[in-house]
């Protein structure tokens, strides 16, 4: 039996951060193997704040499609298990009317190059709220870990006052 392919994930918000990511996975008893990073980008979209969420305390990221905007994270290779813990982390039940996120694929570029059918999360029902700091400190991290361009960075920096 050949090789099964891995899945690509592109993260841009708080996925980015690998220690935020194993308390979530301890507190729900889970695993989530991200593996392989690569900085990749997501052209045409802009990162904003979507969603209310009760426990990250305000507004969580998301994309939303923006002519000549790029979005900067970080492109993993998972596998089927890790990515039904992701879904469950993003509030994807495969159901649109009982889900925060949905699943859609992506085509990201990563060193020049377009990288098609990659699993991404974007929120279904859209309204504008306020990222908390702390929230926005644990993207701050994940994208200096992975080193982001430090402009995009810098801008994460100035959304969290910091």
């Amino acid at each position: 039996m050949p090789p099964t392919k891995p899945v690509l994930y592109f993260a841009y918000g708080s996925n980015m951060n690998s220690e935020d990511l194993k308390i979530w996975c301890r507190a729900h008893q889970t695993e989530i193997r991200l593996k392989n990073p690569k900085v990749a980008s997501l052209p045409d979209y802009k990162l904003a704040f979507t969603h209310n969420s009760k426990r990250r305390s305000g507004g969580t990221a998301d994309i939303v499609r923006e002519a000549g905007g790029i979005v900067w994270g970080v492109l993993f290779e998972t596998d089927e298990a890790s990515l039904r813990n992701i879904d469950k982390k993003e509030g994807w039940t495969g159901d649109l009317s009982q889900s925060a996120y949905k699943r859609i694929e992506v085509t990201v570029l990563v060193d020049g190059k377009l990288v098609p059918d990659v699993i991404n999360y974007e929120v279904i029902k859209k309204a504008k709220y306020r990222p908390n700091k702390a929230y926005l400190d644990v993207i701050v991290k994940g994208a200096e870990d992975h080193r982001l361009p430090e402009a995009y960075i810098e801008n994460l920096r100035k959304l969290s006052g910091g």
